[in-house]
């Protein structure tokens, strides 16, 4: 398992442990989490396959850009242990 997904299981035991508003907020976060990765990831295979199939070019700027974003995704206040 991955640093993001160690660090949520921690976070997830903890919203079960509490009451049903802790838990509520969890899962509204945690449905916004990962709806927030997984455009990004839909947006790196897009510009990995637009480079590896379709001859574009992956410039250093887009793909800083989309590094950036991935990195943020562990400074959420789950990935600072929040």
């Amino acid at each position: 398992m991955d640093e993001l997904g160690l660090k949520t299981l921690a976070q997830a035991t903890k919203a079960i442990d509490g009451d049903d508003v802790a838990y509520a907020s969890w899962l509204a976060f945690i449905d916004d989490l990962t709806a927030t990765r997984d455009a990004l990831v839909e947006e790196i295979k897009q510009a990995l396959n637009d480079a590896v199939f379709g001859g574009k070019k992956l410039d250093g700027a887009q793909a800083q850009q989309l590094l950036d974003r991935a990195e943020q995704l562990l400074g959420h206040p789950i990935g600072n242990g929040g």
